[in-house]
């Protein structure tokens, strides 16, 4: 038995032993929440409400060879989802350097003017996807994440993260039309 699951052990059989897991995947949990609201003080408050929810569940935690991270992600992206339902009006900005990153091609000389339309385009299309289909290509492009994590906090194989993010980046390309 490994340290991590020394330590979920405990704390199934005692909630005063949470605290070291806690400690342990805070700052990886913060870093999710943070990356994805781009406001530290929300982040601060989802990832609080992240660890609530998973010391209140951790006696219905089973190890299935997924990190235990992923457990907490996963509970943080239903916190985060809950939240943006609960308040649409909110918005989250993304850096031009993220859009830029997901719009990089073979072509490195474009001009700054065809950027800025791809990157209108491109965040018009984005607005026009399903939650799921924008944490999607969040998690695989802006956070870049592999395909294995992508597949690990969707609950389905490393295949089927691939096809869905691959049908979903189609959409993308349709849906920008003639500016991709």
């Amino acid at each position: 038995m490994n340290q991590e699951e020394k330590l979920i052990r405990a704390a199934q059989l005692n909630y005063k032993a949470f605290g070291p897991l806690y400690e342990r995947y805070f700052d990886a949990v913060f870093g999710f929440v943070l990356n994805k609201t781009m406001n530290y003080d929300l982040a601060g408050d989802l990832t609080s409400q992240t660890f609530v929810k998973a010391m209140h569940n951790i006696k219905k935690y089973e190890m299935r060879g997924v990190p235990f991270q992923f457990w907490l992600f996963r509970i943080a992206l239903n916190e985060i989802r809950m939240f943006f339902r609960k308040n649409p009006s909110v918005e989250v900005s993304i850096s031009e350097a993220k859009l830029d990153q997901v719009l990089a091609s073979e072509e490195q000389d474009v001009s700054s003017d065809d950027k800025m339309k791809k990157r209108v385009a491109l965040v018009n299309a984005l607005n026009k996807l399903t939650s799921e289909e924008v944490e999607l290509i969040e998690l695989r492009f802006f956070e870049e994440r592999s395909f294995k994590e992508v597949a690990m906090l969707f609950s389905c194989s490393e295949e089927a993260a691939k096809k869905r993010v691959y049908r979903i980046v189609v959409k993308l390309r349709s849906m920008m039309g003639g500016v991709s």
